[in-house]
């Protein structure tokens, strides 16, 4: 490799959206590492400015579009490259950025990110970067996580999601350039990785399906976590019967994130999702039976366009019935190109009375769930060195978040929990 010039190019990076977006804003960050640019937190002294971009929300886009408004108005001459989802779910918001942007900046698609060092000029490169699959990411700093992408893109075909039109069908990443990156990340001090993609169940490189890559993993040597990421319930219906073994290694935590979007099977159908509610809480039943303890996340949308009062009330009973540890509620957006946008949309008024009341239930049952769990002893992970509290903050085999009383120089801490402070378990 040729050696870096003195003077280092300052950028300044911000992300929108989720953890995948993250990981990819990390692999950019590793490409300009050690070449001739240097991150900076402060914009004023960036030369380039790289916007991390999502599409999920039209709130979210509104957000984005108002920021790169104010940098174009604040920087004019600085130069600004936007990546992510946005630019790529229709001509409308390509081009809507494009009217921001000068003609000196640059849009980046989410697939070809490992190509901004050469389109900034960076010769420095010993060999070319095929795809962004082989590139290692930085590190997430606050938490010191390894972010582990299996795949980018997605086959499934939801009517109201613009992330398949954004990122495409799937492409699955090698499994060797998936373990390579935890074991040199875990040689570096990384104890901890969450493995992210559109949907995990999706993972398919040349036959070998998630877990089989799983199992991969578990054959690693070494004390570390495993976080799954997102896993839609049509892979755990035909598959959960080959994941469960994997739960035995108990590096990997027992907490699920299964989006389940409605509980309306009416909804699930109009939204091209593959399964049936039934299907979900079959599952969720044998996830409590192997660990009455296991917990789960899930997400929903609420205000779906077909989305009848008694549709909404069928998932606010389930949500009731089931009481996931952590609830992510969506007020239905319409996206550009997809093909609930087509259909007769409910009442901003309506979607926000529905989603108000999915909060207020989650809110009367959380502190309660979460008390349950004062007086749990074991062994907890340290995850990072202080929360809002001050304290280290450590999840537990079940993914709980305990904030611990006692600072610890151990990565792996026994730990019982004493209390519940407003909304936080404390340990120590």
């Amino acid at each position: 490799m040729v050696p870096p010039r003195e003077k280092f190019t300052p950028y300044f990076i911000k992300t929108y959206g989720c953890t995948y977006n993250l990981g990819d804003s990390l692999k950019i960050e590793a490409l300009l590492k050690n070449m001739n640019f240097i991150k900076t937190q402060i914009i004023d002294q960036a030369e380039i400015l790289i916007i991390n971009t999502c599409a999920v929300k039209h709130a979210t886009e509104v957000k984005i579009l108002h920021y790169l408004s104010q940098l174009k108005t604040s920087f004019p001459t600085k130069k600004i490259i936007v990546t992510g989802c946005l630019p790529q779910i229709g001509k409308k918001s390509l081009q809507r950025i494009e009217n921001i942007l000068s003609v000196h900046d640059l849009v980046v698609k989410p697939n070809e990110i490992h190509q901004i060092p050469e389109l900034l000029g960076s010769k420095l490169l010993s060999t070319t970067i095929e795809s962004k699959s082989s590139v290692v990411p930085l590190v997430e700093r606050k938490k010191q996580v390894g972010i582990v992408q299996l795949s980018e893109g997605c086959n499934n075909s939801c009517s109201y999601c613009c992330t398949t039109i954004a990122r495409g069908k799937l492409i699955s990443f090698n499994p060797e350039n998936i373990v390579n990156q935890i074991k040199k990340q875990y040689s570096e001090g990384i104890k901890q990785f969450y493995l992210t993609s559109q949907d995990l169940g999706n993972y398919n490189f040349q036959g070998e399906k998630l877990h089989d890559l799983l199992y991969k993993i578990s054959n690693l040597q070494g004390n570390f976590q495993i976080r799954l990421g997102m896993l839609n319930p049509d892979y755990l219906i035909k598959n959960q019967a080959e994941l469960m073994p994997i739960l035995n290694d108990q590096r990997f935590f027992r907490f699920i994130h299964i989006p389940i979007q409605s509980a309306s099977n009416d909804v699930l159908k109009s939204m091209r999702r593959n399964y049936l509610i039934e299907d979900v809480e079959e599952i969720i039943r044998n996830f409590i039976k192997y660990d009455k303890k296991f917990t789960f996340s899930t997400d929903i949308i609420v205000g779906y366009p077909s989305e009848t009062l008694a549709d909404f009330e069928m998932t606010y009973s389930f949500i009731n019935n089931w009481r996931p540890f952590v609830l992510n509620v969506s007020k239905y957006s319409v996206r550009e190109n997809t093909l609930a946008k087509k259909m007769k949309q409910l009442t901003s008024q309506e979607i926000k009375l529905r989603s108000k009341r999915m909060h207020i239930l989650y809110e009367e049952y959380s502190k309660n769930l979460r008390s349950k769990w004062i007086g749990w002893k074991g062994n907890v992970f340290i995850t990072e060195s202080n929360s809002k509290q001050n304290y280290p903050l450590s999840r537990n085999l079940y993914y709980i978040p305990i904030a611990l009383k006692q600072n610890s120089s151990c990565q792996v801490k026994k730990t019982e929990i004493i209390e519940l402070k407003n909304y936080s378990l404390i340990g120590k």
